[in-house]
């Protein structure tokens, strides 16, 4: 799995707060990451955006195997470890990729190629018109908010 350099995590909070209009960055220290032992559950409503850079290929979890939760336990859900590029965390976080999304993912980048790359990503629910129980998803691939001279990136293609 692929580490966020400490410069990549330093860029990516100043581009996180820097003013809009003065561009003048917060007196907010960045912190330095040494380990990240947990990793926060990034979730995704209905409706809701999230701005997410894949560090690591999807992964399927790991099977509860004690107590009531083994008892209840399906297929344990697929994964991925995400930086959450605007939400206003720091460090990494664990993504529950649902089957549309991860299927879309692959499709368009085959062999992990998502790896290292940053989406916006919004879920939009399923198409009750068409009959559909699953939530679709919007994916677009955008350009890292850290360029090499951590400045926010002008969106330009």
């Amino acid at each position: 799995m692929a580490k966020t350099s400490e410069k990549a995590l330093a860029a990516i909070h100043t581009a996180m707060t820097a003013d809009p209009v003065t561009g003048q960055v917060s007196t907010v220290p960045t912190p330095r990451l040494k380990r990240q032992v947990t990793r926060p559950l990034l979730k995704q409503r209905v409706g809701q955006e999230v701005w997410v850079k894949f560090v690591g290929k999807i992964f399927q979890s790991e099977k509860i195997t004690t107590g009531k939760a083994a008892e209840d336990a399906k297929l344990p859900p697929m994964m991925a470890f995400v930086l959450d590029l605007f939400g206003g965390g720091v460090g990494e976080y664990q993504y529950i990729i649902p089957a549309v999304l991860r299927s879309e993912l692959e499709r368009a980048y085959p062999n992990g190629s998502y790896e290292g790359l940053c989406f916006h990503i919004q879920k939009l629910g399923p198409d009750k018109e068409a009959g559909k129980l699953y939530n679709n998803f919007r994916i677009v691939e955008t350009f890292d908010p850290a360029d090499e001279d951590g400045h926010m990136q002008d969106g330009a293609a």
